[in-house]
């Protein structure tokens, strides 16, 4: 049933099954969908006659939804792209939360803005893109954020203020975290500004987007390059979320300091390493735990409806098929990934950490 309060339209008992890119079976109270700021002062009076919380999901391309989620569910369509100051060097772009994160990408491309096309194909919307501090191929997404666009949905609030900006610094950026993802985070992301560069500087830390682009051949290399390569090579090790359900990397890679990497390098020579910026100067390396989790021999392996993709360790993949009657639930990606936690902590004495965002009530 929908319901109409001051025009916006709002959804009741809603299935959220294909509104998550992992489809997980699940549905909330309510859903609204946001394109303006004048709409989410009707979804905050719609929360206050209600009682229902207030939960943004967008995309759904980075989250772990619970089997009934009593809250009103936020779906975040604002758009817009902004240029709102630049100089010599560099521009400032305001866009909207709505936009298609890959669609921005290809359109900074377009307009000679540089430093995201190693971001390429990372699905979901620019909303999403501070929270967990997206990042791929050597390059984080909080590097070229200026500030991000907020509006505080706190429940001790009686009425929505203006819209909040919080810089750089304080969005409190780190490995795929930020402020915004806090567990108790209240701060609805609206947009977000950007500074990039109008001079190209190619960033090649990455070691198979350097080898994919040594064999290119090229004469000289351009932004387009980088882009085109990033995406074959996500094509080439990443399962389409609209074929085969799943939700990009569901661990985090690990972080260890140099006694705990040559402790395991003592038994798996191996182990594949990378030195990290430290904050302190104490030496700071990146395992990653697709390796970790493919030498537990969960790399393929599958259990009822759940499997690791056999190309990328990392990711998990949905096989049910819904015209047969199957589903997965929150509490069977749990399991099977608890399980992967406990395998690879009794192998190695290392905890993995889940990626994706938790969204329950």
């Amino acid at each position: 049933m929908d319901t109409d309060l001051n025009s916006c339209m709002i959804q009741r008992h809603v299935d959220l099954t294909e509104a998550n890119s992992l489809r997980l079976s699940s549905s909330a109270a309510a859903k609204i969908t946001i394109k303006s700021i004048d709409d989410l002062h009707t979804a905050f009076q719609f929360h206050r006659r209600e009682k229902l919380p207030l939960r943004p999901l967008g995309d759904g391309s980075n989250v772990i939804l619970s089997s009934f989620i009593n809250a009103c569910i936020l779906d975040i369509a604002i758009k817009g792209i902004e240029v709102v100051h630049e100089d010599d060097d560099n521009v400032w772009v305001k866009v909207g939360a709505g936009e298609n994160w890959h669609e921005w990408v290809s359109y900074t491309l377009s307009n000679n803005w540089f430093g995201l096309e190693n971001l390429a194909l990372i699905p979901g919307r620019v909303g999403a893109s501070p929270i967990q501090n997206i990042g791929a191929y050597g390059v984080e997404v909080a590097s070229y954020i200026d500030s991000v666009q907020f509006i505080d949905l706190h429940p001790s609030i009686n009425h929505l203020d203006t819209v909040k900006n919080y810089n750089n610094e304080q969005c409190q950026f780190s490995y795929r975290n930020s402020i915004f993802k806090e567990k108790n985070n209240h701060r609805l992301i609206v947009a977000v500004t950007f500074r990039l560069a109008k001079s190209f500087k190619a960033q090649l830390n990455y070691p198979a987007l350097s080898h994919a682009l040594d064999k290119l051949q090229l004469s000289s290399l351009k932004a387009d390059d980088i882009f085109s390569s990033v995406v074959n090579l996500r094509n080439s090790k990443l399962p389409d979320p609209y074929k085969i359900p799943n939700a990009g990397s569901f661990f985090k890679n690990i972080e260890v300091g140099s006694s705990t990497l040559n402790r395991l390098l003592t038994k798996y020579s191996s182990m594949p390493y990378f030195s990290l910026p430290s904050a302190d100067d104490k030496p700071l390396f990146k395992i990653p735990s697709a390796w970790l989790i493919e030498y537990c021999g969960y790399k393929g392996r599958r259990e009822g409806c759940l499997a690791m993709h056999a190309k990328q360790a990392l990711v998990l993949i949905n096989l049910a098929k819904v015209k047969n009657g199957e589903s997965v639930s929150e509490a069977d990606v749990l399991k099977f990934s608890t399980g992967i936690v406990h395998s690879v902590y009794q192998e190695f004495g290392l905890s993995l950490e889940i990626e994706p965002q938790k969204i329950n009530e």
